[in-house]
């Protein structure tokens, strides 16, 4: 059975990460070179959390993140906007190692996971608004190393490892109900990561190794069934390379795929953006990678330098390098400066020339007044992907009155730049108009012909 609790946080939350033994993530408080990290312990009770995996986070469509984590038991986490709530999703024995997330467009969970009780790979879903899990291949020591991701029309797939026959194997229900196969039946070492590109096609890497007369090889792999059918080649074959690797696809279909070079330690990435596979060293330190493309397809890598016990992140994106010192400015209001004749029901908005950090965007920061007092209102927080932030006031506004609303200098983009000056704009609402519409009196009846008949 499902139990569930939940738990207040002491700050918001953008992006999150695993840490060590405890359940632990790690937050980016700001945007740009400014930003400040900051960590939180999300769950630390007396639960066995084995065989971390590096998809074991995700993204909803309100940006909160859900993680799925286990080992005794699957468990699942996600910050609500306001608290974070847990689930037990699977009760059953040591099962949730090798967790993978993904959210589909309807903001509903898929987790895949390994029973080590029964050596199955499992999938869990919240789809039908409960939690239901399944059993979805049973072929004998499988379902390690699992990676799942999402396709445009919800179908879900599942790339993972089978330790007893050194497969890689995939699971995908795209045709229904969930057909499985194996796409590599050579020495595969185990280590996988899948993603769809925006045609629906499947691109996985995992590791591959060779056997040299009791001396291993490791190489990093790259399956896809792009050509209709799957082809598994090899894009770099250095001695002992390919260790945890992750891949992405950015928004022209192109390949990235971050990894660790066993031989001399270093953190490697590989692309085919210019139409053929190119290897890089990054940094000579690198396990556990992960790897993330943002929307201008610059490249993001999280990972753990072990030398000197380091989480560490490297990025080509020049944002990132390049600090953000510019003041947001207000671009436009509604109603606009000096309105006239303003609905006394109409809500007072301010767009903003880049998006804003909304802790920073309250009835503290956004004022409006009637001349004599700040009116009552609630402010609308502005989101991360949005730039308005409205002002509804609690009653209909006076008539034939002029306010002025006021954006303060408390108000902050998201690497903590304030406004240069308070921003102020006036508008003037409506006149009232009697109820039997007829226009209003002047009072005494005169103003008429007098007629008088003799």
């Amino acid at each position: 059975m499902n139990t569930k609790k939940s738990v207040v946080p002491g700050l918001s939350v953008i992006a999150s990460g695993l840490l060590l033994a405890l359940m632990s993530v790690v937050f980016l408080a700001q945007s740009g070179f400014c930003a400040s990290w900051t960590t939180e312990t999300v769950d630390a009770e007396d639960k066995d959390f084995t065989d971390f995996y590096q998809r074991a986070i995700a993204i909803d469509g309100f940006d909160h993140p859900h993680i799925a984590y286990g080992g005794n038991h699957l468990y699942y986490a996600h910050f609500s906007g306001i608290e974070w709530q847990y689930e037990t999703v699977d009760n059953s024995q040591q099962v949730g190692g090798y967790a993978s997330i993904a959210i589909d467009s309807n903001n509903k969970v898929h987790i895949s996971y390994h029973d080590n009780t029964n050596y199955d790979l499992k999938y869990a879903t919240d789809v039908s608004g409960s939690w239901v899990t399944s059993t979805i291949d049973s072929g004998g020591w499988v379902g390690y190393y699992t990676s799942i991701a999402i396709d445009s029309n919800n179908n879900v797939h599942i790339s993972y490892y089978a330790s007893l026959s050194y497969n890689l194997k995939y699971a995908t229900d795209v045709s229904g109900s969930w057909v499985t196969s194996t796409i590599d039946s050579g020495y595969v070492d185990g280590r996988t990561s899948i993603a769809i590109d925006s045609n629906n096609n499947v691109h996985i890497s995992y590791c591959d190794r060779t056997d040299y007369g009791g001396y291993f090889k490791y190489y990093l792999n790259f399956a896809t069934d792009v050509s209709g059918s799957w082809v598994t080649s090899t894009i770099d074959s250095e001695d002992n390379v390919g260790w945890d690797n992750s891949i992405a696809i950015d928004s022209n279909d192109n390949v990235h795929v971050s990894y660790h070079d066993s031989a001399n330690g270093d953190l490697k990435y590989v692309t085919d953006v210019s139409g053929a596979w190119v290897t890089s060293t990054i940094d000579n330190r690198g396990r556990c990678t992960s790897i993330a493309i943002d929307s201008n397809n610059n490249v993001h890598i999280s990972y753990y330098d072990s030398a000197n016990g380091a989480l560490k992140y490297a990025t080509n994106s020049l944002s990132y390098l390049t600090p953000d010192i510019s003041s947001p400015t207000i671009s436009s209001t509604t109603p606009g400066n000096d309105a006239t004749d303003v609905a006394t029901n109409t809500s007072i908005t301010a767009t903003f020339s880049e998006a804003m950090d909304s802790s920073t965007i309250t009835a503290d920061t956004f004022l409006v007044n009637d001349g004599t007092i700040n009116i009552a209102g609630t402010v609308t927080t502005v989101t991360q992907s949005d730039t308005v932030a409205t002002f509804s006031p609690t009653t209909a506004l006076d008539y034939s009155t002029t306010y002025t609303a006021t954006i303060t200098t408390g108000a902050k983009d998201l690497a903590g730049n304030a406004l240069e000056a308070d921003y102020t704009w006036s508008f003037t609402t409506e006149s009232e108009t009697p109820t039997d519409g007829e226009p209003p009196s002047d009072g005494g009846g005169g103003g008429g012909c007098f007629i008088s008949v003799m």
